[in-house]
């Protein structure tokens, strides 16, 4: 947007080339910057983060899908509790007490997190010992 901004203005805008402009600047283009900070900063806010912890329960789902086949709850490293559901393909019993990945997602109206579980084999950074620990 910037660069065709600049184009215009240096290439286009009263350039003897063309016909003579009478137009003044559109100083509605100030609106753009405006509205483009805000959106700026919304967008960062949205980022995603890697988060660590251990696994402190897990249950079947009342209605098991295999996107949904059970909810597991998740102690992060700051001591915050989240819970996912996970596939079918990666829920078994035994991952409970292990120490795993994932990503806490902000909400659209950035008033709390979905977190998102991605994996027990990707767990490395975990800085609490979780009871089933792989070292």
């Amino acid at each position: 947007m910037a660069g065709g901004l600049t184009v215009w203005i240096l290439g286009i805008f009263r350039n003897t080339s063309f016909a003579p402009s009478t137009q003044k600047i559109p100083w509605s283009l100030a609106i753009i910057p405006i509205g483009a900070i805000p959106l700026f900063f919304y967008l960062q806010a949205l980022e995603s983060k890697w988060v660590y912890g251990c696994i402190t329960d897990f249950e079947l789902s009342q209605e098991p899908t295999s996107n949904n086949y059970a909810v597991i709850t998740v102690v992060i490293d700051d001591g915050v509790k989240y819970q996912s559901d996970i596939k079918e393909v990666s829920s078994n019993p035994e991952i409970l007490g292990s120490c795993a990945a994932g990503k806490l997602e902000p909400k659209a109206n950035l008033k709390g997190y979905n977190y998102k579980f991605i994996s027990t084999s990707r767990s490395k950074k975990c800085s609490q010992i979780c009871p089933n620990q792989k070292k």
